[in-house]
């Protein structure tokens, strides 16, 4: 099981959204106790972050001398250095004395400042999540291929934070701080709201879309025109590139959308990958290759131009890249595809 996917099927398995194969194959690997140590780190991250509950007053009494012990065995296998490619534990002991103190059904990614220095930016890699709660008690769920910067006196002055990427917002309501959001186009005020704002430097838009409460968008290079969204509308901003290749905001007239959910699936496509699945909305096919790569951590490259702009609709909850290309492959029979390696999926 590679880091990437470890990561992911871990935080499902918080979630309780592991399916029985999933359970069974994670459970496996920590008791036969042979990590990479890659993926030592991200269990030993884990770990850490669960004993946030306890400064926030989460956790019985009862169970923290439980989680006292899970934490110094983890500590004390982490600091056994050998020249090894990959590390052995006794991660059976471990894991089932997680389960005893129910921390594993907590399911969530806290986050509790104690060093400015380490928590100015959380970067989340391509192909993962991450869930977390920011001292004022905001939760953001960050995508993959995605940074998140906080303010050094984020916790003082007004609460705001840099995006590069894709992050939904649940913002804790504190009406002498505003929540302020920064892109590359876009400036987003909020006192307490719920939405989701996309913002990756090499797409074509960035989207700003509202499901509770209210915001206020402030254009960049655009005489600082502002936008009020109201619940289920989306903002849209065109860019272009640079001569650097980077998006850059254009002078098309940004527009208002409404929010539209699939018939099928009633879910919102904008917000669906919060709930660990990859939904389009009637999107160019071009958009869906670039949200698929950012999804599966691949390269796609579609060499048919006339393939870029014919639109498409699905919803996918856990399946593989084959999967779903076989899917829309389906619905767009003119397309043709091959795997060139495990990295790079082409569309012709």
């Amino acid at each position: 099981m590679q880091p990437a996917e470890f990561h992911n099927t871990f935080l499902r398995f918080l979630n309780n959204s592991c399916s029985q194969t999933e359970v069974e194959a994670l459970m496996e690997q920590l008791a036969v106790g042979e990590l990479t140590p890659a993926q030592q780190q991200l269990l030993e991250q884990h770990i850490t972050n669960w004993t946030a509950l306890q400064a926030n007053g989460n956790i019985a009494p009862t169970l923290q001398n439980k989680l006292d012990t899970i934490k110094q065995q983890i500590d004390g296998q982490l600091q056994q250095e050998a020249p090894v490619v990959k590390a052995r534990f006794n991660w059976r002991t471990l894991a089932a004395a997680a389960a005893i103190t129910g921390l594993l059904a907590a399911g969530l990614w806290l986050y509790q400042r104690t060093d400015a220095a380490e928590a100015e930016t959380f970067t989340v890699a391509t192909g993962e999540k991450r869930s977390l709660r920011l001292p004022d008690g905001t939760q953001v769920i960050v995508n993959g291929g995605s940074k998140l910067t906080l303010s050094e006196d984020f916790t003082t002055g007004n609460r705001e934070v840099i995006l590069s990427g894709e992050a939904y917002f649940d913002v804790a309501q504190k009406a002498s701080h505003p929540f302020i959001i920064h892109t590359t186009s876009m400036d987003i005020t909020v006192l307490g709201t719920a939405f989701n704002v996309r913002a990756y430097p090499d797409e074509v838009a960035d989207e700003t879309s509202l499901i509770r409460g209210k915001v206020q968008v402030t254009l960049k290079n655009k005489g600082a025109q502002d936008y009020v969204l109201l619940p289920m509308q989306k903002l849209v901003v065109n860019k272009n590139q640079d001569n650097a290749g980077v998006q850059i905001a254009v002078n098309e007239v940004p527009h208002v959308e409404n929010l539209q959910k699939n018939r099928q699936t009633q879910n919102l496509s904008e917000t669906a990958w919060t709930e660990n699945k990859l939904a389009f909305n009637n999107e160019k096919l071009e958009v869906v290759a670039g949200k698929m790569e950012k999804w599966y951590g691949v390269t796609i490259v579609i060499k048919n131009d006339a393939l870029k702009s014919i639109p498409y609709t699905g919803s996918f909850d856990g399946e593989t890249l084959e999967k779903v290309i076989e899917t829309i492959q389906y619905s767009i029979p003119m397309i043709q595809y091959k795997m060139e390696d495990k990295s790079k999926l082409v569309l012709f």
